[in-house]
């Protein structure tokens, strides 16, 4: 063998001992990493993926001009869902006489398709979002598409889920809530589902209602303050929507007072929103004053206590929410109810404040507001900065945000005298 050959050799085999080598170390990781994997938690990307049946009940039977918008709060984009005829053995629907005539009303359904990451997202207790619209347009954007008739509704589906990874929801068409309960969702299919002031005299109210089964001609409403019932009335019967009507109520409205309504032959009746109302005269008189213009609004931080004020003078009560994190999704630590402001004359004139005492410099929040019954968690609308997708508030110490030579800045704009009109 010559030297050439000897080399050839030599380098042969040290590449022959770096393959087994490498390969050694390949089959060592691969154990490694099997045997983390096996004693490791598992992961959210490791659950599977699902489905969401959204059963929708319309107690006027007009299932064609349905049309459903959804998403996972905080997700990226929604789902335009697509309305389906009920099977044979749909379990949410109501018999009944109308008019002589033996009815059963069943459901119809959006079925929706989620991937893993949104499953596990789900299941976590991140809010599913829905809205239940008639549709006017097949292209373009969401108003292009719907009209819309309720607030967004929310629900945690974290408990909702079968082993097949499917969930359903029960919903009653213009409904403030839906359920993932069936039987909880049954006992819907006899109530008031929504209920309005329309117009007001000095001497009377009007309510506009709808209810999620026909509505009796022959019906009278009672309207209450509490459990007190302060007047009661026939009711007219919309002629081209059974599960609609009108009753004018001989009554004094009094906009600081709490109204619900309840009809005979109806098992639930439900709170009466005073939203249409807002123009009125009365309520701007009440609501309306220079006094209550002028407040300062939302977070007023001090370092030793911050005030938290809104104006709300439709809501029955108002909740403040205090995170450590601007994340949605992370836990409330403290929760307040809220007071109402009360006026120099001694009268509300809509302003709900609460004031923590300390610095709460960096802490996030939000309003729970309940309005006729229904609570919805939003920002507040006068929140000087916000966390992730501005879903909540943040108390901020504005004085520490200026730059270096803020304050020399502000001498030179305050001798401007077009910043002084």
């Amino acid at each position: 063998m010559n030297r050439t050959e000897s080399v050839r050799h030599i380098v042969t085999g040290r590449n022959k001992i770096l393959y087994l080598l490498l390969a050694a170390i390949i089959v060592l990781m691969a154990f490694a990493v099997g045997a983390f994997a096996s004693d490791a938690p598992i992961a959210a990307n490791a659950e599977s993926a699902g489905t969401v049946t959204v059963h929708v009940y319309d107690p006027n039977m007009k299932y064609g001009e349905l049309g459903g918008w959804f998403w996972i709060k905080g997700g990226a984009t929604g789902i335009h869902g697509v309305i389906k005829s009920p099977t044979s053995d749909e379990k949410f629907f109501k018999e009944y006489d109308d008019n002589g005539s033996q009815v059963k009303n069943a459901a119809y359904t959006f079925t929706l398709d989620f991937t893993a990451a949104e499953i596990a997202s789900l299941k976590s207790g991140v809010q599913f979002g829905m809205l239940i619209c008639k549709v006017k347009g097949t292209t373009g954007g969401f108003d292009d598409r719907y009209i819309k008739e309720t607030a967004d509704v929310l629900l945690d589906l974290s408990s909702a889920f079968d082993a097949n990874n499917h969930a359903d929801i029960y919903y009653v068409r213009k409904d403030a809530t839906a359920y993932i309960v069936l039987e909880e969702a049954l006992k819907t299919l006899e109530k008031i589902i929504s209920a309005t002031f329309t117009a007001k005299t000095a001497k009377t109210a009007t309510v506009s209602f709808e209810a999620s089964m026909p509505i009796a001609k022959t019906s009278k409403a009672t309207l209450l303050i509490g459990e007190t019932a302060v007047a009661t009335a026939g009711v007219t019967v919309d002629s081209q929507n059974p599960c609609k009507a009108t009753v004018r109520f001989t009554v004094a409205f009094d906009f600081s007072k709490e109204y619900s309504i309840e009809v005979a032959g109806i098992p639930t009746g439900c709170g009466v929103n005073k939203t249409a109302l807002i123009d009125d005269a009365d309520f701007i008189k009440t609501f309306e004053s220079a006094e209550t213009q002028n407040l300062k609004y939302g977070a007023i931080y001090s370092a030793t206590s911050t005030t938290f004020r809104v104006w709300a003078p439709l809501a029955s009560a108002v909740k403040l929410n205090i995170y450590e994190s601007g994340i949605f999704g992370t836990p409330v630590k403290n929760r307040y109810a809220m007071k109402q402001m009360m006026t120099q004359s001694g009268s509300w004139g809509g302003v709900w404040e609460y004031t923590l005492d300390g610095d709460q410099n960096g802490k996030y929040y939000t309003y729970s507001v309940n309005n006729s019954g229904v609570e919805t968690e939003t920002i507040d609308p006068y929140a000087k900065a916000c966390g992730t997708d501005g879903l909540r508030g943040m108390v901020v110490d504005l004085s520490s945000t200026d730059p270096k030579g803020w304050k020399e800045d502000a001498k030179w704009r305050d001798r401007n005298a077009d910043n002084k009109k």
